[in-house]
């Protein structure tokens, strides 16, 4: 007798997830079913087509069984999907089955299971090869405790979204979205979320659900009543949303440790989700503080009518992602006494960060044409500092979204054309502090420096410096030497910038109010060189200083604050503060809207210089969707 085959006689075999424990173990120590001791499926330790051999069973559904086995001329662990055998002659089943290995065998994604390879049996049955996954069930998972953490959600369902987005976008819709088909495995010590079954999926042609590929007839309804859509139950042409319905049906029992329905009978439910509402999930977790942004992607997602929901998986995982946003930001405040995190308002069409949001309500915003009133108490102060940005602001030298590169390939961005306008405008405030032929030489300079001509841009920038020091015109040598300083780090001259930029700061902090545009520019002209210099513990507080006073002079939604997050963003990465760095990258984004508008190609390099940062902090479900943002967003330009 085959030895697999008489060990296996020793086994106990749990009737709810089908895994199999040795004889002498009474309960299924995954879901405490009690084992059924009997004889071995006699499939275990078949030599398949391919070299694939059975080693033991994993599972099984209404339509299949899936075993453990070895690709032997590797030793490789694969999963093997098999149809049951009495379904071999149903030629629609039969078809259903190598329609999934066709459509799952075409992705790949890092959150969808692997199909390895696709056969049939001497006996003409079907089979798919899978990768082997150590895990469990969603459903196993929701089993052992009420719910998930409110992180372990939003991480989750995060991945979830991103797969089914990729899927929509090569037109597969998965159709039996729901916890027994959501496999939760652990890799590099991280909780991985991935989608298996796509045994009823439907493909979708460019032409619509007319030209699908359809085998199911008219009216019949696949999926599982307890998280089919509407349009499903009701036998409907479907299209992506009613996988968005379907998730928003497993998210908010995630949330809420128990389904949104439930009733006697599967057409109770199925009446429920047709014309029902579900309660809301403060109502049934009121213990837990649920981010607005979550109640929100799931209240959403689950709308009755298809045209209220989110229309693509990449909607719903911006708000999952403003949900990490508030959820951390509620964790800190609760965690820190020293911290003074405002709470997001939750509205789903406030694109700003908490903080912005909390400024915005205590500060007229500046558009940027800087066309909105300030208080008339500021209107003083606000006309110098304007002022003075336009005649001190010859560099906003924003390393605003490059990877760290040397400097001398740092190019002036187009951030730093719009902020400072055309230096004309600051004669007159010019002729104050300096010089006029001292002005023109300044201004000159300028212009050499735009064109890449650091060579000439400095040698006049120099001899502007020379007339206001034998003036005595200590504000405007200060200014030139803020630009030097700006000067010196593009071509690569460090050293040089610091001194400059240090000379600068020490005699601006002391001139008065009028002049602290001219500081802000210098403040983050020294605060960029300790950047280069690999200083960000002395490059942090001047960036946050410039920022704070052109929050004072420009408003909290202006484009010099955006720019000035960014670079303080960067430093604060670079020092370790990964918490207020994601903070700032995304405040700067959210300013950056508000001033450009969502769709300006101008946002790319943000959301790219975000997206950077958070692949490196291991989010890639995060990172990929705004990559994806970002060249949409680049390929207008």
């Amino acid at each position: 007798m085959d030895t697999t085959v008489n060990n296996q006689a020793q086994t106990g075999i749990c009737p709810k997830c089908g895994k199999q424990f040795p004889q002498k173990t009474g309960t299924c120590p995954f879901d405490g079913s009690p084992l059924n001791h009997e004889l071995p499926d006699p499939m275990i330790g078949t030599m398949l087509p391919r070299n694939y051999r059975i080693t033991g069973k994993l599972g099984r559904g209404a339509m299949s069984v899936v075993y453990s086995g070895v690709y032997e001329p590797l030793n490789q662990p694969v999963a093997i999907k098999i149809l049951k055998s009495h379904l071999v002659s149903d030629q629609s089943t039969f078809k259903r089955f190598q329609q999934e290995a066709k459509t799952a065998g075409a992705l790949e994604h890092e959150n969808i299971v692997g199909i390895l390879d696709f056969g049939v049996t001497d006996q003409g049955v079907p089979y798919l090869i899978m990768e082997l996954l150590e895990g469990e069930s969603l459903t196993d998972r929701l089993r052992r405790s009420r719910g998930l953490s409110l992180d372990a959600v939003i991480s989750l369902f995060s991945q979830a979204a991103d797969a089914l987005q990729y899927t929509h976008e090569r037109g597969v819709i998965h159709r039996d979205v729901k916890p027994s088909n959501i496999l939760i495995v652990h890799e590099e010590g991280m909780a991985k979320l991935k989608i298996v079954d796509f045994g009823i999926a439907k493909m979708q042609t460019t032409r619509g659900p007319a030209g699908a590929l359809d085998l199911t007839a008219t009216g019949e309804v696949f999926g599982t009543p307890l998280y089919v859509s509407p349009e499903q139950a009701m036998g409907r042409t479907l299209d992506c949303r009613a996988d968005i319905y379907s998730l928003g049906c497993v998210m908010y029992e995630a949330v809420a440790g128990q389904p949104a329905f439930s009733g006697t009978t599967a057409f109770d439910v199925i009446r429920m989700q047709v014309s029902d509402d579900p309660i809301p999930l403060g109502a049934v977790r009121p213990d837990l503080k649920i981010p607005p942004s979550l109640a929100l992607a799931v209240t959403k997602s689950m709308s009755k009518v298809p045209a209220s929901r989110y229309q693509t998986m990449s909607e719903l995982l911006e708000d999952l992602q403003k949900a990490r946003m508030e959820l951390n930001s509620e964790t800190r405040e609760s965690s820190s006494k020293g911290l003074s995190t405002v709470k997001s308002t939750g509205k789903s069409d406030d694109k700003l960060d908490p903080l912005v949001v909390s400024q915005r309500a205590k500060t007229a915003p500046v558009s940027a044409a800087g066309s909105k009133q300030f208080n008339v108490l500021l209107l003083p102060l606000l006309m110098a500092g304007v002022s003075g940005l336009l005649a001190g602001a010859l560099i906003l030298f924003a390393f605003d979204f490059t990877e760290k590169m040397t400097q001398s390939q740092t190019k002036s961005t187009n951030d730093h054309r719009m902020v400072v306008g055309d230096t004309r405008a600051s004669l007159p405030q010019r002729i104050q502090v300096m010089d006029p032929q001292a002005v023109a030489l300044g201004k000159s300079a300028h212009v050499q420096y735009e064109k890449g001509n650091y060579g000439a841009a400095e040698a006049q920038c120099k001899k502007a410096i020379e007339i206001t020091s034998s003036k005595g015109q200590k504000l405007g040598s200060a200014i030139l030497l803020s630009e030097l300083c700006s000067i010196y780090t593009a071509h690569n001259n460090l050293p040089a910038a610091l001194d400059a930029g240090q000379k600068a700061v020490a005699v601006l902090q002391k001139a008065d109010a009028s002049r602290k545009a001219d500081l802000a520019i210098a403040l983050r002209s020294l605060g960029i060189v300790h950047y280069y210099l690999h200083q960000p513990a002395k490059a942090e507080p001047l960036l946050k200083q410039a920022w704070q006073i052109d929050q004072e002079i420009c408003g909290p939604i202006s484009l010099a604050c955006a720019i000035d997050l960014s670079n303080l963003a960067r430093a604060e990465e670079d020092n370790k503060n990964f918490d207020r760095a994601e903070d700032h990258y995304k405040e700067s984004i959210a300013i950056s809207e508000k001033v450009y508008g969502r769709s300006d190609p101008r946002l790319a390099e943000r959301i790219e210089n975000l997206a950077a940062f958070l692949a490196k902090r291991n989010r890639q479900v995060e990172a990929r969707t705004l990559e994806r943002r970002a060249k949409h967003l680049a390929s207008d330009k």
